[in-house]
């Protein structure tokens, strides 16, 4: 786990490995929030049908995909809950997020960004 510094906003947040079953039902919950919104000029515009936030994306999927993990940030409120996501995976992310420290546990980040803020 790593902490890591957005270089546009000066954020600073978590990037870790998850699961891809992890990533893509959470990014499944989140296209569903916004598909309604969605016009023809967007990629995922799916011509207004409703999706359903509960569906299960992988099924079908090979168990071993499904354990693949991925490199995800993480960014967090002052409540310590995660208001953000973003997979790290272009050079265009490596490029935008830095890498600043190795850490062991989520306490170690909440203690160093505070620091920083204060």
């Amino acid at each position: 786990m790593h902490i890591i510094q957005d270089q546009y906003s000066k954020e600073y947040g978590i990037l870790k490995k998850e699961p891809f079953k992890k990533v893509l039902k959470d990014s499944f919950k989140s296209y569903a929030k916004v598909a309604p919104t969605l016009g023809p000029e967007h990629l995922f515009w799916n011509g207004g049908k409703y999706v359903d936030p509960n569906k299960d994306p992988t099924k079908g999927m090979s168990e071993d995909t499904l354990k693949i993990g991925v490199p995800v940030i993480s960014f967090y409120d002052s409540n310590k809950k995660v208001y953000e996501r973003a997979m790290y995976t272009s050079e265009h992310a490596k490029e935008r997020y830095k890498v600043i420290k190795t850490i062991n546990n989520l306490n170690e980040f909440f203690k160093f960004r505070k620091e920083k803020y204060e």
